[in-house]
């Protein structure tokens, strides 16, 4: 196999609170996401600086689909 025929891995990005609606249609507040992350439904945060968080998309698209199975499960 040549390298041509691996697809390329995807790199991680840090995801701000704006681009959680914007890229992935998470309507939430900031206290919601905050509620979910502390009883361990939402991607843990990423500190950037003293008042700037982020959290990486793989986790944010792992939870969402996580999600998306139970609801399916539960049907």
């Amino acid at each position: 196999m040549t390298r041509k025929d691996k697809p390329a891995p995807r790199r991680r990005r840090l995801v701000r609170f704006p681009q959680l609606k914007t890229e992935f249609g998470i309507p939430w507040s900031r206290m919601h996401v905050d509620r979910e992350e502390k009883a361990g439904r939402f991607a843990k945060r990423v500190h950037l600086g003293p008042n700037t968080v982020a959290w990486w998309d793989t986790e944010i698209e792992a939870m969402l689909e996580a999600r998306s199975a139970e609801r399916e499960s539960a049907a």
